[in-house]
């Protein structure tokens, strides 16, 4: 368990340093993706 916890603290440091870089450049991704998926519904809806 020791050894788990150790590699999960490893990752977030990892990640924070990360994300500091890119600014949040993942929650952008996610929220462009998510708007996307939300327009093709969407169109999808009105083709039926």
């Amino acid at each position: 368990m020791r050894l788990r916890k150790n590699i999960r603290k490893r990752f977030l440091k990892i990640n924070n340093r990360s994300s500091k870089r890119k600014k949040g450049g993942l929650g952008r991704l996610f929220l462009f993706v998510a708007g996307s998926a939300r327009k093709g519904r969407e169109a999808v809806a009105e083709n039926q």
